[in-house]
C-alpha cells in the first residue's frame, strides 16, 4: 500500500510497501467545484549488488569457486586473464593467469547498482622429488636440487640439511626431509625419507715384518663383508 506523510500537502512524501505500479489521485476542492488528477508511480526494487567468495586467495589447482551474491542476476566482469563466468560470477582458477583481479557485479535498468571485490590467483608449484637409494655415512654431500622432479626454487628442511645440501656424515639412520615451494594460497610440500648407512670399520691389523714367504694376516671384521687385495707379485689365500 501507500502511506502519505501529509495527504493534504501538494508536496507530501510517500512510502510504498512493495515494488509495483501505484495509482495516486490528487483532488482539489473549491467552493462549488472539484477537480482530480491521476498519476502512476512505478516502484522498482533496488538490487543489492554485494557479493563474496568462500576465499579470495586461490591457487591454480583449486576447484571452481562460486560467487555468493546478495541478489541473484546482474553481470560479472573483470580484466583479461581471469576465467570468470559473466552470468554466475564463478571462477575457474585452473584456466586463469596468476595475478590480482577486481571483479565487478553490476545491475542495469532504472535502479542501477554495482559492487566489487578483489581476488588473487597464485601460480601452482609442483613440490615433487624422488629420494635417492640409501647413502653411506662417509659419502659426499648430496645436492638436493638434483632430486627435484617438480618445480625448482623452494626450500628444504630436515635432519642433515644445510641450505640445498644433504650431509650424510651428520645424519646416520632414517631422515625425513621436506621440500616446500610456492606462495600465498599455493604453498605446497612433499616429504620423503633418505636412509644413511653407517660406515663399516676396515681394520687390517698391525703392520708386520716376516721372514717366511707365507704369513697369516689377521684383520678385524665387525660388520659387513671384507676382501683382501694385493699387488700381482703376492698370492693371497683364505
Amino acid at each position: 500500500g501507500v502511506v502519505f506523510n501529509d495527504p493534504s500537502s501538494p508536496t507530501t512524501g510517500i512510502a510504498l510497501s512493495t515494488p509495483g505500479v501505484y495509482e495516486l489521485t490528487w483532488t482539489v476542492q473549491h467552493p462549488g467545484c472539484i477537480a482530480t488528477d491521476m498519476i502512476h508511480i512505478t516502484y522498482h526494487d533496488t538490487p543489492n549488488p554485494t557479493f563474496s567468495y568462500p576465499s579470495t586467495a586461490l591457487c591454480q589447482d583449486h576447484q571452481v569457486v562460486n560467487a555468493i551474491p546478495m541478489t541473484v542476476g546482474g553481470t560479472y566482469s573483470t580484466s583479461s586473464g581471469l576465467a570468470l563466468s559473466t552470468q554466475s560470477g564463478a571462477i575457474t582458477p585452473a584456466s586463469s593467469v596468476p595475478g590480482t583481479y577486481v571483479i565487478h557485479h553490476s545491475f542495469g535498468g532504472p535502479c542501477p547498482a554495482e559492487a566489487q571485490t578483489t581476488v588473487v590467483i597464485d601460480r601452482f608449484m609442483n613440490p615433487s622429488w624422488t629420494p635417492p637409494a640409501s647413502m653411506c655415512e662417509n659419502g659426499q654431500a648430496l645436492e638436493l636440487s638434483e632430486l627435484i622432479t617438480g618445480d625448482h626454487g623452494g626450500t628444504w628442511s630436515g635432519s642433515g640439511v644445510a641450505d640445498q645440501l644433504f650431509d650424510p656424515q651428520v645424519a646416520v639412520g632414517e631422515n625425513t626431509l621436506t621440500y616446500q615451494i610456492g606462495t600465498g594460497a599455493c604453498i605446497r610440500s612433499m616429504t620423503g625419507t633418505i636412509i644413511v648407512l653407517p660406515t663399516p670399520v676396515a681394520n687390517a691389523g698391525p703392520d708386520t715384518a716376516i721372514c717366511d714367504l707365507s704369513h697369516t694376516q689377521v684383520a678385524v671384521l665387525t660388520d659387513g663383508q671384507g676382501i683382501w687385495s694385493a699387488p700381482i707379485a703376492l698370492t693371497l689365500s683364505d
